[in-house]
């Protein structure tokens, strides 16, 4: 690979038109029109094998009249033009997958309100990636779910409320979702650590569970956030020592339960 002179003339409309038709470029398809642009001269330019990872991503396509010839002829520019196209074509490789991801998870959710496991269900809207749903289900409790498509999240604000931070309560809410990821558990009930990572915080008294995904499987973590909220409200409250919280916080009447 050869070394070019520093060379800073625009690239004229009609060529630029003519190489993206494929009609000019043949030799920039061989490989040996291809430089790094540098403001270095001439014998002070690297090769690209030499010139490190930060040299890659600024490569220039050159035209010679010559072969011979490393600074004269024209040099038509089309590193811009190249970004643009890479840029385009990248955005909407990532728009495309994410809006998948949202119908796969939106999909999962009006599954269970078919089944009529939520008792109210509705898609909000969607932007950047992102998409929320409103669910309504235990004990009347209506959940604001924001799926971040990109970011590969789900997140639950709201999932308790009136848990202080310093509680005993929230250091076994925290101990049982990490026992939900007990090898002793059969699969079907079991958080895959390998495929979801599970956080949760505490913003003043009130719950927020995030679930990550990190295999790409958005219906898995879907799936598995909904049975989690469920072992939470069937399981941790009513089952265990915090069931005076479960009648309290949502006024139920213990004798009907």
């Amino acid at each position: 690979m050869r070394n070019v002179c520093r060379n800073t003339d625009e690239f004229p409309a009609s060529v630029t038109a003519a190489l993206l038709k494929g009609r000019q470029g043949t030799r920039a398809a061989t490989g040996r029109s291809l430089r790094i642009a540098s403001d270095k001269e001439p014998s002070q330019t690297k090769p690209l094998d030499q010139a490190g990872p930060a040299a890659a991503g600024n490569l220039d396509l050159s035209l010679t009249r010559s072969e011979g010839s490393r600074c004269c002829g024209s040099r038509f520019k089309i590193e811009p033009i190249i970004s643009i196209i890479r840029v385009l074509q990248t955005s909407s490789t990532v728009t495309k997958a994410a809006a998948s991801d949202i119908d796969i998870v939106a999909a999962a959710l009006a599954g269970y309100a078919d089944r009529r496991v939520f008792h109210g269900f509705s898609r909000g809207p969607t932007s950047g990636g992102k998409a929320a749903f409103t669910i309504a289900w235990h004990r009347g409790r209506v959940f604001e779910l924001a799926f971040d498509a990109r970011a590969g999240t789900l997140r639950l604000p709201g999932l308790l409320t009136g848990i202080p931070a310093d509680s005993t309560m929230y250091e076994d809410l925290k101990a049982f979702i990490r026992s939900r990821q007990s090898d002793d558990l059969p699969d079907h009930r079991r958080l895959d650590a390998r495929r979801i990572q599970i956080r949760t915080y505490n913003r003043s008294g009130n719950i927020l569970l995030v679930v990550k995904v990190k295999d790409n499987d958005s219906e898995y973590a879907v799936r598995k956030l909904v049975h989690l909220i469920n072992e939470i409200y069937l399981t941790f409250l009513a089952d265990g020592k915090y069931f005076d919280y479960l009648v309290e916080t949502f006024n139920l009447d213990p004798d009907r339960m």
